[in-house]
């Protein structure tokens, strides 16, 4: 599987990705209306057919209506396939088996509705039916009605209109809108934008998936060599939210122990001090004595606002702002 494939995959396991990607939708598909978005979940894509041969989606993903579930099958394409409604007919059939084996449905006319989104970034436009019934050549008149008929939703991203891609809030138009970059003034621009979303609380996850998909992918396939300083930075602060989380809970599980010794304070104060200066540089040596004096609680907050600073005065309390120098 292509590097595009992969780097889509594991943006696409984010169920934030897949929220926004519907929402994009919503606009010429109606009913995604009626989904109840919160009820995302993931849906295990491997799959073994009646005869034991293996196929595996991309993505596959269920949500919830007044009327029970909708299946969602995302599959990503960097070239233009002929065959694909064939493809997902198949996707869709051993979809069906395997919830039939595993007996959650149980009974003729409970089988969920199951339909397909392809994600095509390809250059050239896609030219393939999304309609498996244009594949069918001539045949008597009549049989019609035993033939099968089935279509998927295709997202053309070199495609899209530019009223398609307003929505700034929108993580998956913010995939959108880097792919169809064409300059590197255009990428800095977008990369502001993007990073200024994966910044807020509880997007770490997505931060690291969109760091290897530019690092990996988008970057060097359309601009090979290429370093931006906003993209280290990131990385860098990506790293930095990982070490910092590892200390809160090591500190949290070491608060709910009874006393703390000298040793595991001092520990603490050089570990704070440290992940400052890896983010804003050295510090000041009554900032290091302010830091050292303070209690453990008031160390894991100012640790907790490293992630979201971009100033060290951000850090601390008002109350401490005069003493911030570097």
């Amino acid at each position: 599987m292509a590097d595009h494939d992969h780097s889509y995959k594991l943006l696409f396991a984010q169920p934030e990705m897949v929220d926004h990607l519907l929402r994009h939708l919503s606009r010429r598909e109606k009913w995604i209306a009626e989904l109840d978005l919160s009820t995302l979940a993931s849906v295990p894509a491997h799959r073994l057919s009646d005869d034991l041969r293996e196929r595996e989606n991309d993505i596959v993903w269920k949500v919830q209506w007044a009327g029970g579930w909708v299946y969602l099958m995302i599959e990503f394409q960097s070239s233009d396939d002929p065959w694909m409604a064939v493809r997902v007919m198949a996707y869709q059939a051993l979809l069906y088996q395997d919830l039939i084996r595993q007996k959650i449905v149980k009974r003729p006319g409970d089988l969920p509705a199951v339909t397909a989104i392809v994600l095509y970034n390809g250059e050239a436009a896609w030219n393939a039916t999304q309609e498996i019934a244009e594949l069918i050549g001539e045949h008597p008149d009549g049989l019609d009605l035993y033939l099968p008929r089935l279509r998927f939703i295709l997202v053309d991203i070199s495609r899209l209109k530019p009223w398609e891609l307003r929505q700034r809030d929108n993580l998956a138009v913010q995939v959108f809108r880097m792919e169809k970059c064409r300059t590197e003034e255009q990428v800095e621009r977008e990369l502001l934008g993007l990073f200024e979303e994966l910044a807020k609380p509880g997007r770490s996850e997505l931060m690291r998936a969109f760091l290897t998909w530019l690092r990996r992918v988008r970057l060097p396939s359309r601009f090979p060599g290429l370093e931006l300083s906003i993209l280290r930075q990131e990385e860098k602060n990506a790293m930095l939210e990982e070490r910092v989380q590892g200390w809160i809970q090591k500190w949290l599980a070491q608060g709910r122990q009874e006393g703390l010794l000298t040793g595991r304070k001092e520990g603490e104060a050089e570990t704070l001090a440290q992940l400052i200066e890896y983010k804003f540089g050295p510090l000041a040596a009554d900032l290091r004595k302010r830091i050292q004096a303070a209690d453990s609680s008031k160390r894991r907050e100012w640790m907790r606002r490293i992630l979201t600073a971009t100033r060290l005065e951000e850090i601390f309390d008002p109350s401490d702002s005069q003493s911030v120098q570097t």
